[in-house]
């Protein structure tokens, strides 16, 4: 794996109202930024891994509930992900297992954060 992570982990969200929807955020807290990360992919789904705007260490993939579900090369657990990176003009991935589950987070009135 060519990243060490502090911090791995998912939390189910719910915006509180009916359009703000819901979904689960997965955290990734490197050490140290030695390769860019690309894309997350989790239960059925992908999506690029966003840096934090405030911690260019902690990374974010965001899912919402309504999503399709993809046809994915990789066959994973609910609690596993393999995340996406760009080594030498290469793609490449690495599978990250035991995800802890943080509690739930209901939003009173609105969503988290857009969506890109």
């Amino acid at each position: 794996m060519p990243l060490t992570f502090e911090t791995v982990y998912y939390q189910k969200w719910n915006a509180g109202t009916q359009e703000g929807g819901s979904g689960i955020n997965v955290y990734l807290q490197s050490k140290k930024s030695s390769v860019q990360l690309d894309s997350i992919y989790f239960r059925g789904h992908k999506t690029k891994l966003l840096p934090d705007a405030n911690n260019s260490l902690l990374y974010v993939g965001r899912f919402k509930s309504n999503d399709n579900t993809s046809n994915l090369p990789f066959k994973l657990e609910d609690d596993e992900c393999v995340v996406s990176y760009v080594k030498a003009n290469k793609m490449r991935y690495f599978k990250i297992s035991n995800l802890n589950e943080r509690k739930f987070l209901n939003y009173p009135s609105a969503s988290p954060k857009p969506f890109p």
